[in-house]
């Protein structure tokens, strides 16, 4: 195989220095994906068998094939390098004839910064070399900006447990009987609302509303519905008020994964450097550009 995947040309004044991985066969080789478009905005996904996936082999048409892969760049190890399809190739090589650059940090900044940095090698900077110390830029920018940032108060969002319980069978489930001396009308309340036929004592549950239906209409009832066929409130009551999420302060500077709830992202911080929306355990490095004349390398990072 031609390992000359990065010729440096260095009469040019611009290259792209892409990350390689050879295919490695997975689950995902196993199906294929076929797209019918019914409309302009509509369309049906189907999931078939992969007609070029080697069921003896275990092998699709693109195994140990070389391609351009991404590196998740908290993650990168300088002694066992990968990336996210398999082995980092080529990364002894050298990329950048340099022994002093500039690499300019954008991506998630709202305050830029160049750092210089420099390297022992004669040759320049190989590539696993440049990655890590990427890796090392970032590790401070994120360490700085949380020393440097103020402290907000948050309001956290989360999921209402309620949400995690069998709600049907909590309805079923009904409240206490009522003391039937309590009752203006026993006939009446002895009566679905539902199917009008009467309810037998072990056949029938009250709901917090307190009112008697049969336990199988009230059952097929709050397959459509959950609010009470009588008086239309909601059959199960919660303190989040059918609004499914609660509601807690945090006081912090960056809020812990942990603790962020339904709102995922990173918060955005007013240190020094501005990061707004993503961890550095996020973010990936798809590629890289130098820039000969100003010995500047510009990186392509996503989250």
């Amino acid at each position: 195989m031609n390992t000359r995947v990065y010729p440096l040309r260095t009469s040019s004044n611009l290259w792209k220095i892409k990350l390689y991985s050879k295919h490695i066969c997975n689950e995902e080789c196993k199906v294929a994906y076929i797209e019918d478009p019914i409309s302009d905005d509509l369309s049906i996904l189907f999931i078939v068998d992969n007609p070029q996936y080697d069921k003896e082999l275990e092998t699709c048409n693109y195994h140990n094939i070389l391609n351009q892969s991404s590196i998740r760049l908290d993650y990168f190890d300088k002694n066992n390098p990968k990336t996210i399809d398999g082995d980092l190739l080529y990364t002894d090589q050298i990329v950048i004839p340099d022994k002093k650059i500039s690499v300019n940090i954008t991506f998630p900044l709202r305050e830029s910064k160049k750092i210089l940095i420099e390297t022992n090698d004669p040759l320049g900077f190989s590539l696993k070399e440049i990655i890590f110390r990427i890796q090392q830029i970032y590790r401070w920018i994120y360490k700085r900006e949380e020393e440097t940032c103020t402290e907000n108060d948050y309001i956290i969002i989360n999921q209402c447990k309620c949400l995690e319980i069998n709600r049907k069978e909590f309805i079923l489930k009904g409240k206490d009987k009522k003391d039937k001396n309590d009752k203006k009308d026993e006939k009446e309340e002895d009566i679905c609302p539902i199917c009008l036929d009467e309810i037998d004592e072990k056949e029938g549950v009250y709901t917090e509303c307190d009112h008697l239906f049969h336990i199988k209409c009230l059952s097929n009832w709050i397959d459509q519905k959950e609010t009470c066929p009588t008086c239309r409130t909601n059959l199960y009551k919660c303190d989040c008020n059918s609004t499914y999420c609660t509601y807690t302060n945090y006081r912090c500077k960056v809020i812990p994964k942990e603790y962020r709830g339904v709102i995922t992202q990173r918060n955005e911080t007013d240190g020094i450097f501005k990061i707004y929306g993503y961890d550095k355990e996020d973010l990936i490095l798809k590629s890289m550009i130098y820039n000969n004349l100003t010995k500047t390398l510009s990186l392509e990072i996503i989250g």
